[in-house]
């Protein structure tokens, strides 16, 4: 076998092109896994965001066809850079997301439990939050977690913590 060709012009191999479509089936497999606000934030093309909104609704051999007819679609499309790029913020704004709300658990949970310190760290921590409304919630939560009934107080004190959490936007305030 004579090959005079220079090794950048050759093809990639059939191996290392199907090995290529299974990594972009898993992405599409992904997207298509997203929560649909987050889907309609990648800018994808009408026929391909349709065919995402189809794969939703599949089960099993249908979804996996979709997938293949998808991941087909974008290969042919080259938005395959596009739509990773897509996923990837996508993702790190949902761990973003979860980490927010881990934070503001385990404020709660400091808060329920603890008396005027964890409060004072809290809003050294956050400046701008209510001190009085704070209080409020956390006798609220104090209460409820002595009566042994529903967590009302702790919802209520939940939602202002995270609001407050969303609002500073500050990923270093944890509690300790």
């Amino acid at each position: 076998m004579n090959d005079d060709t220079p090794l950048l012009d050759r093809q990639p191999s059939r191996s290392q092109r199907k090995r290529d479509h299974q990594a972009l089936q898993a992405l599409v497999e992904s997207v298509v896994g997203l929560p649909l606000e987050r889907i309609q934030r990648l800018d994808l093309p009408p026929e391909v965001h349709e065919a995402v909104l189809d794969a939703r609704s599949q089960r099993r051999g249908a979804f996996r066809r979709q997938i293949r007819y998808i991941a087909k679609m974008i290969a042919r499309s080259g938005i395959e850079g596009r739509l990773r790029d897509g996923f990837e913020s996508a993702s790190l704004e949902g761990r973003q997301n979860t980490l927010r709300l881990h934070r503001a658990e385990g404020w709660r949970d400091r808060l329920c439990d603890s008396g005027d310190d964890t409060l004072n760290a809290f809003v050294e921590a956050f400046p701008h939050a209510d001190r009085q409304k704070l209080r409020q919630l956390q006798r609220r939560c104090r209460q409820a977690a002595q009566s042994e009934g529903v967590r009302h107080g702790a919802r209520a004190l939940f939602r202002y913590i995270h609001q407050v959490i969303d609002e500073e936007g500050a990923t270093t305030a944890e509690p300790e």
